[in-house]
């Protein structure tokens, strides 16, 4: 090989390194992507709901973090859903609470726990007790139901999304109708994901979202009736090779579910690539995200992920 050869090569080895660790992980893109819920109720039609996971926030909250959250606050979204690992260290709770505050400000919030919010027992409960604190529902193997506001109430969609009600109470299974049921499934990874107790209350037929860290459940919950399954996990495989994909999704379903909008039988599944990182400070060909889902009713065909 050639002297020249030999030099375009450590050059594009050391521009993919510097993309690798300083460019990408900052180049936080917003993706948007229409997917269709049947027997949605008119209401609801239109429904915009954002999408995060994977904040794992450090000691440190960097340009990265405040881009986060002026583009949420941004967004007229009624709806904001988190699919677990908020924490990578423990003592970054201080830094968890104003980003909340900020992100979840105007909008209905839910969330589920991923195995990093499980690694120690007192990280989890001073977890929950900030989500709670911030006004987020929590979802642990558990079910509620949102419904339509008229226009001049909160916006998105044909008017906006009116206070959960749990599953079984008013407004749950007793007259699903004109609702839109939201399953929290525990987080798989960690041998907590109790699917019979989170589809309980679910009543046959109605229209349901479910919200998993990993989606190693994903098609478990889409074989419950579930036809959207929102879940983290992978980063999107954080590193991916050209032409061959990602290097890595920490998944058992591995590269079939690794990131954006996949139709699967019987519903779709949407991996977030995930805001944050682990293990490697550095992502290639797989930047962080923000989704935003536009659910619609009927069977039209969902508009796949565009990388």
């Amino acid at each position: 090989m050639s002297g020249w050869w030999i030099a375009a090569l450590l050059v594009a080895a050391a521009y993919g390194l510097y993309r690798a660790f300083y460019v990408e992980p900052n180049r936080l893109v917003l993706e948007r992507r229409t997917v269709p819920v049947p027997g949605l109720p008119p209401g609801l039609d239109g429904l915009e709901v954002v999408h995060l996971s994977d904040l794992h926030l450090g000691g440190r909250v960097g340009d990265r973090e405040h881009r986060l959250v002026e583009a949420v606050r941004s967004l007229r979204a009624p709806v904001l859903v988190f699919t677990g690992d908020f924490l990578e260290e423990d003592g970054a709770l201080g830094n968890l609470v104003p980003l909340l505050m900020e992100m979840t400000r105007d909008k209905r919030v839910f969330a589920v726990l991923g195995n990093a919010d499980y690694a120690r027992p007192r990280r989890t409960e001073r977890l929950v007790a900030v989500l709670e604190g911030a006004g987020v529902t929590l979802l642990r193997n558990r079910a509620v139901t949102l419904s339509a506001q008229p226009a001049e109430g909160r916006r998105g969609g044909k008017g906006g999304v009116a206070n959960p009600a749990r599953g079984g109470e008013e407004g749950g299974a007793a007259s699903h109708d004109g609702r839109l049921w939201l399953v929290g499934i525990d987080d798989p990874v960690t041998g907590r994901a109790d699917l019979d107790q989170a589809f309980a209350e679910v009543e046959p037929g109605g229209p349901v979202v479910a919200l998993v860290h990993s989606p190693d459940a994903a098609l478990p919950a889409i074989a419950r009736g579930a036809s959207l399954v929102l879940c983290g996990h992978t980063h999107g495989g954080q590193i991916n090779v050209p032409l061959l994909g990602p290097v890595h999704t920490a998944t058992r379903v591995g590269r079939r579910l690794a990131r954006g909008l996949v139709p699967v039988p019987g519903g779709s599944v949407y991996v977030n690539r995930g805001v944050g990182m682990t293990r490697i400070a550095a992502r290639f060909l797989c930047p962080p995200e923000i989704a935003v889902l536009t659910l619609v009713r009927g069977e039209e065909e969902a508009t796949p992920a565009a990388d």
